[in-house]
C-alpha cells in the first residue's frame, strides 16, 4: 500500500504545482525538492516496486503534459518527469 500512497502524494503535489501560477524559479525549486523527497522515499521500497512506481508516475505526468492547455502546466509536468527519471533505483534481482 505504501507505493500507492507515494504515487498519490507526488502526483497530487506536482499537479498542484502545475496548476498554481508561480514563477519559473519558484516551481523549479519546488520540483527539485519533490524529486529529492521522492528519491528518499523510493529508496525505502523494494527495487522492483520503486522502479514501477517511478515509471508509472513519469508515464502519467508525461501524458498529462501532452494534454496540457498552458505552457506553464506543460513545463512543470515535464520538469517533474525529467527530475523523476534522473532518480537511480536499484535493479531488481531476477
Amino acid at each position: 500500500m505504501r507505493g500507492l500512497q507515494l504515487y498519490a502524494r507526488y502526483r497530487s503535489a506536482i499537479r498542484n504545482l502545475a496548476e498554481s501560477p508561480t514563477s519559473r524559479e519558484h516551481w523549479q525549486k519546488e520540483i527539485q525538492t519533490l524529486v529529492r523527497q521522492a528519491a528518499t522515499d523510493l529508496a525505502t521500497l523494494e527495487p522492483q516496486s520503486a522502479q514501477q512506481l517511478r515509471d508509472e508516475l513519469c508515464g502519467q505526468l508525461e501524458q498529462e503534459a501532452l494534454r496540457a492547455t498552458t505552457p506553464h502546466r506543460s513545463a512543470v509536468l515535464l520538469a517533474a518527469v525529467n527530475g523523476l527519471e534522473s532518480i537511480s533505483v536499484p535493479v531488481a534481482n531476477r
